[in-house]
């Protein structure tokens, strides 16, 4: 189970992988790996890279609901602007509520953010928790260092 340094707020955590049959093959960045970089290899139509999104929304000292939205503008089938719902409700001392998608990297290289704007509300406390982040992410051609 996860501890954050503060367990009595709402709080997330967070990873990208590759490879594997569903992308959950190698984890090459999140928040357990800090200051790595998010660099994924460029899908191409001779080799697809599939990669998986989790994100982890973890139990504070009361029943915590998130609810908001991410991006993944990496991953084909996603533009900049295109958000997807996250919602969940977090029990004290549960595991992690895990959300994720998996899918195959663009083919197309460069430099996207991956986003998540959340609010943690818990039981009995009358101000919310905005959760904000912007991960950047390099996609590269193969080849390119």
């Amino acid at each position: 189970m996860h501890t954050a340094p503060d367990e009595s707020r709402p709080h997330i955590t967070w990873d990208i992988s590759i490879g594997g049959e569903f992308g959950e093959g190698t984890v090459v960045c999140g928040s357990a790996k800090p200051g790595v970089p998010c660099v994924l290899p460029a899908s191409t139509p001779a080799r697809t890279t599939m990669s998986a999104l989790r994100l982890y929304l973890h139990a504070a000292e009361r029943q915590t609901n998130y609810i908001g939205a991410w991006r993944a503008p990496f991953l084909q089938g996603w533009t900049p602007s295109d958000y997807r719902d996250v919602s969940g409700t977090v029990e004290p001392g549960a595991d992690p509520f895990v959300v994720n998608v998996n899918g195959n990297v663009t083919s197309k290289p460069g430099r996207y953010t991956f986003s998540v704007l959340l609010d943690g509300a818990q039981e009995g406390v009358a101000l919310g928790n905005r959760i904000v982040l912007d991960v950047p992410v390099e996609v590269r051609a193969a080849g390119s260092s």
